[in-house]
């Protein structure tokens, strides 16, 4: 089941283009086509002038709110909520210390002691990103190694060379496609920070 309902889980594994337009001037803002049609599937805007970061997740074809990322400033490390219709059902953070970058998604609103970076809340993704290419990203559901998604950075597109980034997103049969990408935003967010 998806954070965002029935239509966004698969049984089989699907492609998508996640396309971020830095050069906006309201913030970051992103749009996810599906990556067999070119269909545009999810807008993502950033917020205008907001105190905090916010990015909300709409389907494209029926405006419908997926999910809202938004930043919080109360935390020694990056940490960013995940809301769906003002309810929080995840937390993303960076690990204090990694060699991959590891950002990890745990259920709800997590808190975390500031001390071992640890909380009782439960591991829904982990992220890993290259030693190298960073941007190049394996996810992991929970604290298992059962692969659900994987990432690759187009290098070589042209809107790179005007401030925008484009990945190439598989999500695995069954995974869920809005955690996800709503994920690799965060993830991306955290990078460029």
């Amino acid at each position: 089941m998806s954070i965002a309902g029935d239509k966004w889980c698969r049984g089989e594994a699907t492609e998508w283009v996640l396309h971020e337009n830095v050069a906006s001037l309201t913030g970051d803002s992103f749009s996810v086509k599906n990556g067999d049609t070119g269909a545009l599937a999810i807008k993502a805007n950033a917020a205008i002038f907001s105190i905090k970061d916010a990015i909300q997740l709409l389907d494209a074809d029926t405006d419908e709110e997926l999910c809202t990322i938004q930043s919080t400033f109360m935390h020694t490390l990056p940490t960013y909520l995940i809301q769906r219709s003002g309810e929080t059902v995840a937390t993303v953070r960076k690990d204090r210390v990694s060699c991959h970058k590891t950002i990890r998604v745990y259920e709800g609103e997590a808190s975390f002691n500031p001390i071992t970076n640890t909380t009782q809340s439960e591991c829904l993704l982990q992220l890993h990103g290259g030693m190298i290419v960073q941007r190049n990203t394996e996810i992991y559901k929970g604290d298992t190694d059962e692969k659900v998604g994987y990432t690759h950075e187009n290098r070589f597109d042209l809107g790179g060379l005007f401030g925008q980034d484009e990945y190439q997103v598989t999500v695995e049969a069954g995974g869920d496609i809005v955690l996800i990408l709503a994920a690799m935003i965060v993830k991306d967010e955290i990078t460029e920070d």
